[in-house]
């Protein structure tokens, strides 16, 4: 730009009469110049960019004490999205400091519009949802302490954030810590404190942590004083917890206390999903005559006798009650978690009403959804696509007492479904020694008398009437010589009895129609000590620990206010199974 500046210059002849023409045009070019300037663009061309910023360097420098300036100055090695640097800057402890944010280049700068207290040690935390131009994240966030008296607080206590499947938590999941000196109200318990040393605040939080890459929460630069640290979602950004609508989980230690600069260990706090709301059925949508589409609120699943009741309004329907049952959804592929689809006994008539009763659904929670009674219409259309074959049930394979399924995407014919399956075992064709039957959109083959056997070869050629050809099928049989065992020993003092689950990694995420729950190894078992889980099938499961002090059947996180203390909760993810091998799993409980 500046080269071609001074071109415009050496060839314009300067004089009175093209003085304005010379002037405009400098115009123009300052402001393309100045234009060109003003917003960061990632430089183009080489390998794609996948690393968040890093900080270089900053004024003051990490730890300084005796600072005296309203400026700081934050240098990253490359340019950052400035909307994501204003939503993530924080000052601790929280102060009423109005400050504002400049960018240069490279170069942040927070400006705070007035002094600075005296002899206080402050941190200005940079969230880890900072990122550059192309939106990469920093890895971490980030703390700059400084002090503006001659000491830094050297106080410092941490905590270690999973999810409850053992997963590192969201990028942006915050912990707050609250200085119970510093409050009007014990956020504990709602009750008035008598000497609060600070009048103003309302139960706003001093001091915020977000997991690093292992995990860990650090509150570091604590003054001597008692605090309370908890988890809350702070959906207006307030570090304040609004108790009717924001959910929050407390850590085991409700309160401590640090003096003389303490380091302290906090122990782990499980986040535990937010419940979701009760399941509604939202709409009935009726695309084909006996197919029909419920739209949920929230995901829903069918239990393996599930079913709905129709039932007509018409007057002269004398059959005015018909039943339906899940299917996959009309293209044998159900990615909606919402959405569950039924087939009808017989077609729904388009000019009549129907309403209908369900059994056998629920959410994850086992809640029933309400009864809809809103009436939907029939419909004539012909479903003309021919139904598909999707997948064998159970996909993980087969023990040798356990029933083949080969799951539809609709019902099927049983005159001409059961000839079409042929069963090959040892090369030869079965003759029909095996019992095989049609359950709606199913084909179900029975093990023969004492089960599938050792060292035979099984195969099914499963009849696809979309694609019209046979596909072959060649389940995995676990027998007892190709099952592993897990042997979890406790080292537990006090020969606690704890609820063990083991379920098998990876977990799903979705809810597929064909999907079955053979993710669940064992569920709840009761052991105090040691315990052998033997017959597993080879892979790798999740073990899940918890006492259920309640017994109500479920591990709780505990509350925030009223305080109940967390349930003692313990997860150990990917074990692995080894065929004809038992695996021991020792945990220290503390």
């Amino acid at each position: 730009m500046y080269h071609l500046m001074k071109l415009m210059i050496l060839k314009t002849q300067f004089s009175e009469t093209n003085f304005p023409s010379v002037l405009f045009i400098y115009i123009v070019a300052l402001a393309c110049f100045v234009s060109g300037c003003a917003v960061p663009v990632s430089p183009s061309g080489g390998p794609r960019d996948t690393e968040g910023p890093k900080i270089i360097r900053t004024i003051p420098e990490n730890e300084a004490v005796l600072v005296d300036t309203r400026k700081i100055q934050i240098y990253f090695d490359e340019y950052t999205d400035r909307n994501s640097v204003r939503q993530n800057i924080r000052l601790e402890p929280s102060l009423d400091l109005p400050f504002r944010v400049e960018f240069t280049k490279k170069r942040v700068d927070i400006l705070f519009e007035e002094d600075l207290p005296s002899n206080t040690t402050l941190a200005i935390l940079l969230g880890s949802n900072i990122a550059d131009v192309r939106r990469n994240r920093m890895n971490a966030p980030y703390k700059l302490a400084f002090s503006t008296g001659a000491e830094l607080a050297k106080g410092v206590a941490s905590v270690s954030v999973r999810n409850v499947d053992g997963e590192l938590p969201e990028p942006g999941t915050t912990i707050y810590l609250f200085r119970l000196d510093d409050q009007k109200k014990d956020p504990l318990d709602g009750s008035e404190r008598t000497n609060p040393q600070t009048a103003d605040t309302e139960n706003e939080a001093m001091y915020i942590a977000e997991p690093d890459t292992s995990g860990r929460a650090w509150f570091s630069y604590l003054s001597d004083g008692e605090y309370t640290a908890i988890w809350f979602d702070d959906l207006d950004r307030d570090r304040i917890w609004d108790s009717e609508r924001e959910p929050a989980q407390p850590l085991d230690q409700p309160r401590f206390t640090l003096l003389d600069g303490d380091t302290l260990d906090l122990g782990r706090l499980y986040l535990k999903p937010a419940e979701p709301p009760a399941p509604i059925l939202a709409g009935i949508g009726v695309p084909f005559r006996d197919r029909l589409r419920l739209r949920f609120n929230t995901p829903v699943i069918a239990s393996e006798n599930a079913y709905g009741r129709i039932t007509s309004s018409a007057n002269n329907d004398t059959d005015n009650s018909l039943l339906a049952w899940p299917v996959p959804s009309t293209d044998g592929q159900n990615m909606e978690p919402n959405v569950i689809w039924l087939q009808s006994e017989r077609p729904l008539l388009e000019d009549s009403l129907y309403t209908i009763e369900l059994f056998g659904f629920s959410d994850p929670l086992g809640r029933e959804p309400q009864r809809y009674e809103e009436p939907f219409l029939g419909n004539n259309t012909i479903m003309e696509e021919p139904i598909q074959y999707l997948a064998l049930d159970p996909s993980i394979g087969l023990r040798p007492n356990t029933s083949a399924r080969f799951v539809y995407s609709g019902f099927l014919d049983e005159s001409n479904a059961l000839d079409s399956l042929k069963i090959i075992i040892n090369n030869a064709l079965d003759s029909g020694t095996l019992k095989k039957q049609i359950v709606r959109n199913q084909i179900i083959v029975d093990p023969p008398e004492g089960g599938w056997a050792t060292g035979d070869r099984v195969r099914f050629l499963v009849w696809n009437p979309f694609l019209q050809e046979h596909q072959s099928v060649e389940p995995e049989f676990w027998y007892p010589n190709r099952l592993g065992e897990i042997d979890l020993i406790l080292t537990d003092s006090t020969r606690s009895t704890w609820n063990a689950q083991l379920l098998r990694e990876p977990l799903s995420t979705t809810q597929n129609a064909i999907q079955n729950m053979h993710q669940i190894v064992q569920i709840d078992t009761l052991v105090t000590g040691q315990a052998l889980f033997s017959n597993l099938i080879p892979g790798e499961v999740q073990l899940r620990l918890y006492q259920d002090r309640n017994a109500n059947g479920v591990w709780d996180a505990g509350s925030v206010s009223p305080y109940e203390r967390p349930e003692p909760y313990i997860v150990r993810r990917r074990i692995p199974v080894t065929e004809g091998f038992t695996t021991e799993v020792r945990i220290e409980v503390q």
